[in-house]
């Protein structure tokens, strides 16, 4: 009698962690299905897609969510739909960053504010959420520092960055 019990209590965090599984692969083929119909519907209305020039002023936070928003005709957008209208390489957007060099300060979503500073040591990119610090990034030279920037921005935008670029990308 008493093994069954251990048998459950043991088995069952294995059955709920599977059970929550497929709850979130539901979801996600839920919202990808939704994704796929907002661009289909995309390309037959011809919509037209941000220049380079564009698709580099929304990676580099200088406008949000805002005019895509207004495109697509919705207030909460998919990040799959993202794919349609962000299409730059993270080559080019080595380039861009290597031309024009990020602000020492600027904001993100995730965390709140974040700073570049330079040191005798090589460069420190910090993480500020209500004014503590409350993480901290290290590198050797700059290029390091922007293919970090490269591939925080383009993975938070696609999944197809995410297959593309390995956390080896910026190391």
């Amino acid at each position: 009698m008493w093994a069954y019990v251990i048998l459950g209590v043991v088995s069952l965090p294995f059955i709920l962690y599977g059970l929550l599984q497929l709850w979130f692969w539901i979801l996600r083929r839920k919202e990808t299905a939704e994704s796929r119909r907002v661009v289909e519907e995309l390309k037959a209305r011809n919509t037209e897609k941000l220049s380079k020039q564009e698709q580099f002023e929304w990676l580099d936070g200088q406008w949000n969510w805002e005019r895509i928003q207004k495109i697509v005709g919705k207030k909460e957008i998919p990040l799959f739909v993202l794919d349609y209208f962000i299409e730059v390489t993270p080559d080019e957007y080595l380039e861009h960053l290597k031309k024009h060099n990020p602000p020492s300060s600027w904001t993100e979503d995730t965390y709140g504010e974040v700073q570049l500073k330079q040191s005798q040591a090589g460069y420190e990119i910090i993480y500020y959420s209500h004014g503590k610090q409350i993480g901290s990034e290290t590198f050797d030279n700059y290029d390091q520092v922007l293919r970090y920037l490269v591939y925080g921005r383009l993975t938070n935008v696609s999944d197809k960055y995410k297959n593309q670029l390995k956390r080896s990308y910026y190391t």
